[in-house]
């Protein structure tokens, strides 16, 4: 299966070193099937619009090296509508940083989820080739959020539902299954997607907020039979 090859670009200084740490080590390991990071640059940013930066000033900045099929930028400031991402042109996009490690602070999600999930759509548009047509990709897309890759997230809170437990809901994967894409690449992204989740002491206390009844049961089970434990254990010190 061919992989597709992506440029990353940061876009001036970054206070997010854990975020460019990570998207280092996917450039290293390169784990993926479905992608894979060619380079890493990083660009000087100009003088500011007066409300953050518009399309037209970042596309001067941006290119696609040779080799890559697709250029990812990733900036701290507000991008032109206050969106996350923004398309540039068919083979450059621009994702923000800005309002968004706020709200995946706030539910105890990584930033490095919204970084992957912006690459899985990367993917999944190059694959389909829908180039600049933006008919085309509206075609993938829901209004209505249902934690999966392609939702609109109208409401910018909605990503955390998408970035927690990405998945491809069922009425877009029948839409894939008629595209040209194989059965292959789809199991494959699907697979790759349930990689991505909330760390696992989140997981497991929000598995207790919704549990609360039976996790008290559990802990009370494990209190007497570490008792019990150390009673045998004591017994077989002592005799």
């Amino acid at each position: 299966m061919n992989r597709i090859k992506i440029d990353i670009i940061q876009f001036g200084e970054s206070k997010h070193v854990d975020e460019w740490s990570f998207i280092n080590r996917l450039k290293r390991q390169k784990k993926s099937s479905l992608f894979e990071i060619l380079n890493i640059k990083k660009i000087a940013l100009p003088q500011s619009d007066f409300w953050g930066y518009a399309d037209s000033s970042l596309l001067q900045l941006a290119e696609t090296s040779d080799g890559a099929n697709y250029t990812l930028c990733f900036i701290d400031y507000p991008l032109e509508g206050n969106f996350f991402i923004r398309r540039l042109s068919p083979t450059i996009g621009v994702a923000t940083f800005f309002q968004t490690k706020n709200i995946f602070k706030e539910a105890n999600v990584e930033l490095k989820n919204f970084i992957l999930l912006q690459i899985y759509k990367i993917v999944i548009l190059s694959k389909l080739q829908v180039g600049n047509d933006m008919d085309a990709i509206r075609t993938h897309f829901h209004d209505e959020t249902r934690s999966c890759l392609f939702d609109m997230c109208g409401l910018k809170e909605d990503i955390i539902m998408s970035a927690t437990n990405p998945k491809i809901c069922f009425d877009c994967e029948a839409k894939l299954r008629r595209t040209l894409l194989s059965t292959e690449f789809i199991d494959v992204l699907k697979s790759e997607l349930r990689q991505i989740k909330k760390p696992l002491y989140f997981r497991i206390t929000d598995w207790i907020k919704k549990h609360p009844v039976f996790a008290l049961i559990i802990t009370g089970f494990f209190a007497l039979a570490l008792n019990l434990l150390a009673s045998v254990i004591f017994d077989f010190i002592r005799g």
